[in-house]
């Protein structure tokens, strides 16, 4: 297998994400929220990479089947149904509704992995079965570390790391890029240590500001949900277990 990690959205070209499974991972929050939702029961989700393209989507959309849902700046959106917490993706919330979906670095991380052959989203939350369902499927795999607006975040990386190490464990062959080898040098440092670090680094430091505490240590938790989010033609829905 060969493995690749981008530590940004801006660090990849569509093209050279073609015939390979691609991994998406926004771990506060984006990635995690979603697959909370897919856990409790919501239909599809459909990632929009702008508020207005958000806006336009949902008319198109029964208003009783489908919620409005994102944020900019870790906030809900004016107008919108649901912003990114994933407390905020409850079962009774969610369960049977389409979900809009828009974010400030997420949805656009999601949008491009979907120029991939096979695209499904990871956290800590969900791991390890994304990779699983990636190494069934035999292809090489890129991993895109959203970041913060262009820019490198430590929860990601970390998160990066964690499925590298975990697919170098269950590939006989792999192979790796810089980035991948620095993601597991810092998972290495903060295996255990997950919580900590999601409180010291700067998008969990800012959550905590604006009084999201309880959204930053639900994030730090490792496999809470066996839920695969998968990508297929725009949408992405929760992978039916055979």
């Amino acid at each position: 297998m060969d493995l690749k990690i981008y530590f940004s959205t801006e660090a990849v070209e569509p093209r050279v994400l073609q015939e390979r499974g691609v991994i998406v991972i926004d771990v506060l929050r984006a990635t995690t929220t979603l697959a909370t939702a897919l856990a409790n029961g919501a239909r599809k989700i459909y990632p929009m990479d702008s508020v207005a393209r958000a806006k336009m989507e949902i008319k198109r959309h029964h208003a009783d089947k489908t919620l409005l849902c994102g944020e900019r700046g870790f906030e809900k959106l004016e107008g919108f149904d649901l912003g990114n917490s994933p407390y905020e993706y409850s079962r009774d919330m969610v369960s049977g509704k389409n979900l809009i979906y828009t974010s400030t670095n997420g949805s656009k991380g999601i949008i491009l992995g979907s120029k991939g052959a096979a695209l499904v989203l990871a956290s800590f939350a969900n791991f390890p079965r994304p990779a699983d369902y990636l190494i069934d499927l035999e292809y090489d795999v890129s991993i895109i570390c959203c970041g913060t607006t262009g820019a490198f975040c430590l929860e990601d990386a970390v998160c990066g790391g964690m499925y590298v190490d975990y697919l170098s464990k269950n590939i006989r062959s792999i192979a790796t890029n810089d980035a991948a080898e620095a993601a597991l040098a810092l998972f290495r440092r903060y295996r255990d240590s997950i919580p900590q670090m999601m409180e010291m680094c700067e998008n969990g430091r800012q959550l905590a500001l604006l009084g999201y505490h309880q959204d930053v240590a639900y994030c730090s938790a490792v496999g809470r949900t066996d839920v695969v989010p998968i990508g297929h033609r725009n949408e992405i829905t929760r992978l039916e277990r055979r």
